[in-house]
């Protein structure tokens, strides 16, 4: 019976095709392996189409209004903890007040994205954070709403509201290992196809001291919520390998690391890094405050030990430093 075990409304959602292009859907590669397209709109423009609704035919039925709605959420990937999705922004716009519907219908919408202070489409390691647009056909309580949506990809937003300070401090230093270890990275904001140049010195080594190994690791901080969260490395420069003889004194290394190509991670692959994702905090009243989404990079000098005595096993330590990463040189966005 229609309204009871299937939708009494056939209803579709069609986009003007001048607001969106069509890419490859990362999410979906990484969720499910498989290989398919969405729609990507510019976070600076607007989503503009219509939602076509088609009643049984001969029939006229009554609703309690339609709503378009757009929803941005922190969706987790398998092996994240905490569970989810994570529901960030919910904005809903009513087409049509309650009525009755007898004959096929065309409603059109039209919603400025500029407006809404977004984030970008994400897909890391923990969880993507993605966007949809739905439709809601509301109907009398003895039976249910008609519901439909349709992810979509957001790029090229900027995000300004309450930014936080860039990272200023830009010298790592290790000193627990038996010596004093620096490297001066110059900056703290860099570009997603930039580099990270400097040199890793190694000063005051106390007799006996020995280092194996030297890495340059560059890693971010996932959050899906104010206090649930996962670090990841996603670069892995070694810069001074365990073949090379270890360095027991005064010495120097040369660093000039792109952070588009891949280092040394198994799973890696070259290409600009998304940006930071500023936190972005939910306003809408039906959401929880708690939901608070965001992407932070950091660097980090990681240096192992030679064990002290033969068996023995090596130590690590290390020091890490925030910073801020912008999208691409090419991406035509001017900053964060």
């Amino acid at each position: 019976m229609p309204g009871w075990i299937n939708d009494i409304f056939d209803c579709k959602l069609e986009f003007e095709e001048s607001c969106f292009t069509i890419i490859p859907d990362e999410h979906e590669l990484v969720y499910t392996g498989t290989e398919k397209e969405i729609k990507c709109f510019d976070g600076k423009g607007a989503i503009s189409g219509k939602l076509i609704i088609v009643p049984p035919e001969g029939r006229e039925v009554s609703h309690n209004g339609v709503e378009i709605i757009f929803k941005s959420e922190s969706d987790l990937f398998a092996g994240a903890s905490s569970g989810g999705p994570f529901e960030v922004v919910l904005k809903k716009w009513v087409l049509l007040e309650a009525g009755t519907i007898g004959e096929p219908i065309e409603v059109g919408f039209d919603i400025d994205l500029a407006e809404l202070k977004l984030r970008d489409s994400f897909v890391g390691n923990n969880m993507s954070f993605v966007h949809s647009i739905g439709y809601r056909i509301v109907r009398p309580w003895y039976t249910f709403s008609v519901r439909g949506d349709e992810r979509i990809v957001i790029r090229n937003t900027i995000a300004t509201d309450d930014a936080p300070a860039p990272p200023s401090e830009s010298i790592i230093k290790v000193d627990d290992f038996g010596g004093v270890c620096t490297f001066d990275h110059g900056k703290c904001v860099f570009n997603a196809d930039g580099r990270i140049i400097g040199n890793v010195n190694f000063t005051e080594m106390v007799s006996g001291t020995s280092v194996c190994e030297v890495a340059m690791l560059l890693g971010r901080t996932e959050m899906w919520t104010s206090t649930n969260g996962e670090d990841v490395t996603v670069r892995y420069h070694v810069l001074h390998t365990k073949e090379q003889a270890p360095i027991t004194c005064e010495e120097a290394i040369p660093v000039d690391i792109s952070l588009a190509a891949k280092g040394s991670e198994d799973d890696g692959k070259d290409g600009p890094l998304p940006p930071t994702m500023l936190p972005l905090k939910p306003v809408d009243p039906e959401l929880s405050a708690e939901h608070v989404a965001s992407v932070t990079y950091w660097v980090r000098l990681l240096l192992t030990k030679s064990p002290t005595a033969p068996g023995g096993k090596p130590s690590q330590h290390w020091s890490t430093h925030p910073i801020l990463l912008l999208p691409s040189t090419d991406s035509g966005i001017s900053g964060i």
